[in-house]
């Protein structure tokens, strides 16, 4: 059986204008709580947008973390492989193509190869061809 909690990784984006946000950030000496860049107390506002990568266009993932981003989030937690399941939705293919129709993995929809992502050269943010 496929044990797709390895898959999954959760994806914090700050909000905070800063190249790399999250590399910056330490626990405090005391341990109870995080330090952003400037060694200041992080306060974690965050929102679950577990789908959205595969879910959603990039304009609209745009949308959704700006929207955020004006509300006062701090984190957006989100998935890179979604398998969807919980009491509103029916269980998904285990390789559901995203918005743009790209697979993760190699495989059939509903037996994924999941040793194989499904990639291609030349891919970027511009044109994206793949997952």
């Amino acid at each position: 059986m496929i044990r797709l909690a390895g898959l999954l990784f959760l994806f914090a984006y700050s909000c905070t204008p800063v190249e790399r946000p999250l590399e910056r950030m330490q626990a405090s000496e005391n341990g109870h709580y995080l330090l952003n860049h400037n060694g200041q107390p992080f306060y974690w506002i965050g929102d679950t947008g577990w789908a959205m990568f595969q879910r959603l266009s990039r304009e609209q993932v745009d949308q959704y973390l700006d929207h955020r981003a004006a509300k006062g989030f701090t984190v957006i937690q989100s998935v890179a492989f979604w398998y969807p399941h919980g009491p509103f939705e029916p269980i998904g293919p285990l390789n559901e193509a995203n918005f743009y129709g790209h697979r993760p993995f190699e495989g059939e929809s509903h037996d994924p190869n999941t040793s194989v992502p499904l990639t291609n050269e030349g891919g970027s943010s511009l044109m994206p061809d793949d997952y």
